[in-house]
């Protein structure tokens, strides 16, 4: 873990501005409206805690889970 965060690996790879999620959005959801977007990550997002809460997870490791899901799918 790097101690100075501008350096750090979260920073480099995974804080995107809003005009970088749009391109990104753009070349890999083509065939998807926003709209559907929108329902398939709250779709999922709903699937990470229902799995969390049938496992008896903490909620603060459902609110990770789901973070890093969404970073993790949007490249």
């Amino acid at each position: 873990m790097a101690a100075n965060y501008w350096e750090s690996s979260q920073f480099q790879r995974f804080l995107l501005t809003r005009y970088e999620l749009a391109e990104i959005y753009h070349l890999h959801t083509a065939q998807l409206s926003l709209r559907d977007i929108a329902h398939l990550n709250i779709y999922f997002a709903n699937l990470i805690e229902l799995l969390g809460k049938r496992l008896r997870i903490r909620q603060e490791i459902i609110a990770t889970a789901t973070v890093y899901f969404k970073r993790f799918y949007i490249k």
